[in-house]
């Protein structure tokens, strides 16, 4: 009885100690997990070329690799991106920089990060048809334009919009595709390369040629984000890079992604748009992608307020910060 007892008593300990043992090497190992911050990247449209460098961050685990968990959300005509942002329901969000002016000129406490795009794709679609060539050819037609006011205002300012019926833009290219004496906002990597394929001989008007030109497809966050995260910010613009840096190169993978989220591009029309973004997202040689210039924010916020659409005593101040920008 006394051997048994014995026996007992030291597989009692054995156990309890080959137990702690177990609990003390789990709860090493649980300490030794890194951390993931999950976040969200609210997009300011449906998932397209200008989005495509954030897909491929996701896709290629550039952001699983910095300890993140990115959720894209897609956007659309009502997506108020900058307003969820602002308001903390999101972490980041993705706009034109004179949208984050504006924003911040109504009170919002934004600023933006990482400038996917050095020359914007704002242009204005015509029928080749009609023989407008240049800005200046302008006339003769009914022009769409939608609620972004600022390049409208600009183009009203810098170009002669004589005989030029202005009327609301729809966000669709039904109307365009019947009417060749119709001619609307787009973007230059979307919009003529599907109007394109459905037979139209679309011709582009780049804004930036007449001087409007700012950041496009901006990473922002709020000013009390960047403060009390500045961590988890470095890691997403730095995973963001290389997942730009990557879609410029060969995008097809992350436009296989959005070929299945956004029905009204396919890959082909997703490629194609691509290879038209490539060129406007490269920064002048020796320069990160993502870069920003203090000199083009000041000019952008110089416009605005000839513009009367900034306040005038309005201030950069924290608009945007490159701080949390790799150095190259």
């Amino acid at each position: 009885m006394k051997t048994t007892l014995t026996a007992l008593l030291g597989w009692s300990v054995a156990v309890f100690g080959f137990g702690s043992v177990l609990m003390l090497c789990c709860g090493c190992q649980s300490e030794t997990l890194p951390q993931t911050d999950k976040i969200s990247l609210q997009l300011n449209w449906f998932p397209d070329a200008q989005h495509g460098g954030f897909y491929m961050a996701q896709l290629k685990g550039y952001y699983s690799q910095e300890g993140l968990e990115v959720e894209i959300l897609a956007g659309g005509p009502g997506a108020n991106v900058e307003a969820k942002v602002d308001r903390g329901k999101v972490e980041f969000g993705i706009a034109n920089a004179h949208r984050i002016l504006l924003k911040r000129n109504e009170g919002a406490k934004i600023s933006a990060v990482f400038a996917a795009f050095q020359k914007s794709p704002r242009c204005i679609m015509v029928h080749r048809e009609s023989g407008i060539r240049t800005f200046e050819d302008l006339e003769g037609v009914t022009l769409a334009v939608g609620s972004d006011a600022a390049f409208r205002k600009f183009m009203e300012q810098n170009v002669d919009l004589h005989d030029v019926k202005l009327v609301s833009y729809s966000g669709s290219n039904a109307t365009f595709l019947q009417d060749k004496n119709y001619a609307q906002q787009a973007y230059s990597i979307s919009e003529p390369i599907l109007v394109k394929r459905q037979g139209a001989d679309p011709v582009v008007l780049m804004l930036s040629d007449i001087g409007f030109n700012p950041y496009t497809s901006c990473v922002f966050a709020s000013e009390d984000y960047l403060k009390n995260n500045p961590e988890t910010v470095r890691k997403f613009v730095r995973a963001s890079q290389k997942g730009w840096e990557a879609y410029l190169e060969n995008p097809e993978f992350a436009n296989q992604k959005m070929a299945e989220l956004n029905k009204e591009h396919d890959l082909i029309a997703l490629n194609q748009g691509a290879a038209a973004a490539a060129p406007l997202c490269r920064p002048k040689e020796g320069e990160p992608i993502g870069s920003m210039n203090p000199d083009r924010w000041k000019v952008l916020v110089g416009q605005l307020k000839n513009l009367k659409m900034l306040k005038p005593d309005f201030q950069l101040n924290e608009a945007f910060t490159v701080d949390f920008l790799p150095v190259h």
